[in-house]
């Protein structure tokens, strides 16, 4: 029978030798863990800073939109009474133009970022939810955003009132009523995500976006009278 012969130091020496290896190993083990849940940690709040940065840049959008509503609101009543001329067969009384609502659309990158890499698993669970729902928001907000000025493009044709033909008013008359839909839209999700969207992030005020849409070198046709004056 094959006997194994004792290490020169007994086994409790090679028995010792293993533990303080298994030891090692373990701890190195727990410190590389350590320095990757560091490094994650780094990653998650740089992603957070960058997303956070993005809700407000969204929240800003929205509220650049918003401030105009009014001056919406207006031109729908014109563009309405527009109709009712040309289904009277009088005179439209155009003057002035359309014009079209600024898109204001806030930065995705962050976000579309974070989805491809692993920081935003490294976050909370309410967290990554927080984030996710104001960014279903803000691309749904976007959806809206594009069905609204594809109609005011549409209602366009009224800047050339002297080229019409009674073949172009059932388009308009489309146009208007998406134009009227995505307006009600707008007002509703707008402020639905101010109360539920902002992940604790703040939207310029009212005042600092009529500021800058003031400041804005173009863009200002959607407040101007589209009738004559009196008209």
């Amino acid at each position: 029978m094959l006997k194994v012969a004792p290490p020169p130091h007994g086994w409790n020496a090679v028995a010792w030798e293993l533990v303080i290896v298994t030891v090692g190993v373990l701890m190195a083990l727990a410190a590389q863990q350590a320095v990757e849940e560091w490094n994650w940690r780094a990653v998650a709040a740089q992603e957070r800073a960058l997303l956070r940065t993005e809700v407000r840049d969204n929240l800003d959008a929205i509220q650049d939109r918003l401030v105009v509503e009014p001056c919406l609101v207006r031109k729908l009543g014109e563009i309405r009474l527009v109709l009712e001329r040309a289904a009277n067969d009088e005179p439209l009384g155009i003057t002035g133009l359309v014009g079209l609502p600024l898109p204001s659309v806030g930065a995705k990158g962050a976000w579309n970022i974070a989805l491809a890499g692993q920081g935003l698993s490294h976050m909370p669970h309410k967290e990554q939810l927080g984030f996710s729902n104001a960014f279903a928001n803000f691309e749904n907000w976007d959806r809206v955003r594009d069905e609204e000025r594809a109609a005011w493009l549409d209602l366009a044709v009224l800047d050339r009132p002297e080229t019409l033909t009674d073949a172009d008013w059932p388009g308009i008359r489309r146009a208007y009523a998406r134009a009227v839909a995505a307006q009600v839209r707008i007002a509703s999700v707008g402020r639905f995500i101010f109360r539920t969207g902002t992940m604790g992030e703040r939207p310029q005020t009212l005042e600092s976006a009529q500021a800058r849409f003031d400041q804005a070198p173009y863009g200002k046709e959607i407040c101007a009278p589209l009738l004559a004056v009196g008209r």
